[in-house]
């Protein structure tokens, strides 16, 4: 599933008219001795200096220069999964030593799922001392990756059964090749908008498009989409109930590009 859009919200599209004279030729439409007339020329005059400007050079001559912004939505074909562990004791290494060995059972879990090793990482260790009880908590959570984010749901339960306390963030996202991809579809979205744009203000002002004088574009963004049930797993007797379930939504990716035109009047 694929969505293509173009932003023009404030701030994602700008265009500015690059022509001479335009500046000039409000100033002197008015009688300097009118102050009312001239306080509202001032005003004109501002806004056309902020939407005309004069970038005549003797390579490129006139120019209009457009901004645009061009968005593209996806299915996420990867995910991370956060699970934790939890322990206290009277010292920090009775706690330390519990969710060690409570770390390689749930490890084991997963890989006896079909994991991989490397798709297991631990994002945060960490054992305090309590300032309100005596004793001491720790912390210990994994990073699951996975390039089958419909697994998720499975994931999670296995995690649960291998013995994690908690489930915390999900975050579904892109692989590199992907990302890659949808930014070149991105940067084509945002190449029509721009000639599009660039079109309207030259049909408005009777110039006619000559070429493209330049064009620049950024690295692109990637918006994921995060899940975070902040599930504190209980204690139970019954094992069995329904799969988890866990809505996928949809990522995007997101390119600018700044194009100059050339045109004649």
């Amino acid at each position: 599933m694929r969505r293509r859009t173009v932003l023009a919200a404030a701030g994602a599209l700008g265009a500015t008219l690059s022509t001479a004279g335009c500046l000039s030729q409000v100033q002197s439409a008015v009688d300097p001795s009118d102050s009312d007339a001239q306080t509202e020329a001032d005003a004109q005059s501002q806004t056309v200096n902020r939407q005309a400007t004069v970038t005549e050079t003797a390579a490129s001559g006139q120019l209009i220069n457009v901004g645009a912004q061009g968005r593209v939505e996806a299915e996420p074909n990867t995910a991370t999964v956060s699970v934790g562990l939890e322990e206290t004791g009277s010292d920090a290494e009775t706690v330390r030593s519990a969710l060690a060995e409570r770390a390689e059972e749930l490890k084991e879990t997963l890989l006896a799922y079909g994991l991989d090793d490397e798709q297991i990482t631990t994002g945060r260790f960490d054992i305090r001392e309590q300032r309100q009880s005596a004793g001491y908590r720790g912390f210990n959570e994994f990073q699951i990756e996975t390039d089958d984010p419909d697994a998720v749901g499975e994931i999670i339960d296995t995690a649960v059964a291998g013995g994690a306390d908690d489930v915390g963030r999900i975050i579904f996202g892109l692989s590199e090749d992907r990302r890659n991809e949808l930014r070149e579809e991105a940067i084509e979205v945002a190449l029509d908008d721009a000639r599009y744009e660039a079109e309207i203000i030259a049909n408005a002002k009777n110039l006619t498009l000559t070429g493209v004088e330049s064009v620049t574009t950024d690295p692109g963004r990637v918006s994921t989409h995060r899940a975070t049930p902040d599930v504190a797993v209980e204690e139970t007797d019954d094992a069995g109930g329904p799969p988890t379930q866990i809505d996928q939504g949809l990522v995007s990716v997101s390119a600018s590009v700044d194009v100059s035109y050339r045109f004649e009047e």
